[in-house]
Formats: structure tokens, C-alpha cells, sequence
């Protein structure tokens, strides 16, 4: 009988000794692995039931009312274009501002592009808040590394569940990063601004588009790059101007000038 208990008391022993190796593991997978899962979240790759229990998670589901940010960084200014060397230099940056905004902010390494940044953050004092606080990131970033940064940024949502519609709608403000200046903050509000879409203004841009693709290709033609290089700078400024119509401007952009070039007027594609 006695040594049956010892041989149970020892299985015991055992069996919690590979539990408690299994929780560390576990523990030490999910800690390299929290940025995947939280960006996996975020764009609807990964139901919410499936990390319930996952930290930074539950600290987003505390901060209530909540806005995502995505920040694109220029990786050309003397940072290696290797993403862990920019991970590092982005991590040893960031540790003192995790400090600073501990329990209002959670933050994810690894967007769709190796030099992307999430952020969750906490909206619930309002949108001059997350731009103080942004921009304050993005200045401490700067004079620390050199690296300049755009920042894409969603419609405030009071629901962890509401989340990836906050981050896609950050998703599609970044993909207007092209026309804006480094150091600029893009609202997808913004964006999706309707009030210029009456047909009558949209006519004129484009009306407008075609006129400068037909200067453009008429200076290009005279070699005179001065100024093609100005209408070029007043095509872009229009760009600038319409961002919510800018990727329709740039096809017709585009369209007209193979159609100066070719003769045969087709729509572009891709």
C-alpha cells in the first residue's frame, strides 16, 4: 500500500511538474507571438473567442471606447531596411512611451508591412486627445531614430467586437499615405467625407485631370521639363486636395495619358 501511494504521490509529482512546463511554454509562445494574434484579430482573421483570455486583449476590452492606428514608417533614412533591425530600433524607442501611456494604449509590431505599427488606443477623451498623443509619439520617434512616419487612423468604437471595423477603416486612411506629408495624421472621417461628391464638382476634377494629362504630355514633348515639372506638382496638389477621389483621378490621370500617347483610349486597370 505504501509504496502504491508513493508511486501516485510521484505521478502526481510528475504530472504537475510537465503542467507547469506546458503553462510556461505556453505563457512564453504567446509573449512572442502577441503581435500576430492581435493584428490577426484585428483584420477578422481570428474570431475574438479564440484569445478571450489573451492580455492585451483584455486590456483593450478595459479601455471601452477605443480608436486603432496604423503608423507607416519611411525606413530609407539611415535604418536598415532588415525588419528586425527596425524591430529593435522601434521596440528600444517605444519602451519609455509604453511607460508613459500604460493602460491607454496597446501596441502591435507587426502590421501587413514589415514597416507598420498598430496601435489601439484609447478615445474615450476624444479625437484631440489621440492626435495630441499621436503626434507626440511620431516626434519622440523622429528625434530619436531620424525615421519619419505617416499615421492612418479609424472612427472610435465602444466594443472590442467593433474593433476590426475601426482598423480596416485605419487600413484604408493609410493607403492614402502616398499624397500625404511625412509627420501627418490621415482620419479615415476625413476620407470618407461625402460632401464634395456632387456630380458637378467631380466633373470638374475631372475635366481638370484631363487638361493637365494633355499640358503634361504637350511639355514632355517640347522637352521643356520646367514645366512639366509644375503642372505635374498642380496635378499632385489636386490629388492632395481630392484624396477621397484621388485613386479615380489617377486612373483617368493615367488613361489620358495613353491615350495622348497611343491614340486608343482604354480604361487602365490594377
Amino acid at each position: 500500500i505504501i509504496v502504491n501511494v508513493l508511486e501516485k504521490l510521484e505521478d502526481e509529482k510528475n504530472h504537475q511538474k510537465k503542467k507547469t512546463e506546458l503553462e510556461s511554454q505556453c505563457i512564453e509562445y504567446i509573449q512572442r507571438t502577441r503581435d500576430t494574434f492581435l493584428v490577426d484579430f484585428l483584420s477578422n482573421k481570428a474570431k475574438l473567442q479564440v484569445f478571450h483570455t489573451f492580455q492585451p486583449l483584455i486590456k483593450l476590452k478595459a479601455i471601452g471606447r477605443m480608436v486603432a492606428v496604423i503608423v507607416s514608417f519611411c525606413l530609407d533614412l539611415g535604418v536598415s531596411n532588415n525588419t528586425e533591425d527596425f524591430q529593435d530600433v522601434f521596440l528600444e524607442v517605444l519602451k519609455p512611451l509604453n511607460h508613459t501611456h500604460e493602460g491607454t494604449m496597446v501596441t502591435a509590431l507587426c502590421g501587413e508591412l514589415p514597416e507598420e505599427v498598430v496601435l489601439c488606443m484609447d478615445a474615450t477623451l476624444g479625437r484631440k486627445k489621440v492626435e495630441t498623443t499621436l503626434l507626440q509619439i511620431m516626434q519622440e520617434f523622429r528625434e530619436r531614430t531620424g525615421i519619419e512616419c505617416i499615421a492612418g487612423i479609424g472612427e472610435a468604437v465602444d466594443d472590442l467586437a467593433l474593433a476590426p471595423r475601426s482598423y480596416a477603416q485605419a487600413r484604408e486612411a493609410i493607403g492614402f499615405r502616398f499624397l500625404a506629408s511625412f509627420g501627418e495624421l490621415i482620419f479615415y472621417s476625413s476620407i470618407a467625407d461625402a460632401d464634395w461628391r456632387n456630380g458637378c464638382l467631380y466633373g470638374q476634377l475631372l475635366e481638370k485631370c484631363d487638361l493637365l494629362s494633355g499640358k503634361i504630355v504637350h511639355q514632355v514633348q517640347k522637352s521643356n521639363m520646367v514645366n512639366c515639372a509644375s503642372h505635374v506638382d498642380e496635378f499632385l496638389g489636386m490629388l492632395t486636395e481630392n484624396r477621397s477621389e484621388s485613386k479615380n483621378l489617377l486612373n483617368r490621370f493615367m488613361m489620358e495619358i495613353a491615350y495622348h500617347r497611343t491614340g486608343i483610349w482604354q480604361p487602365c486597370r490594377g
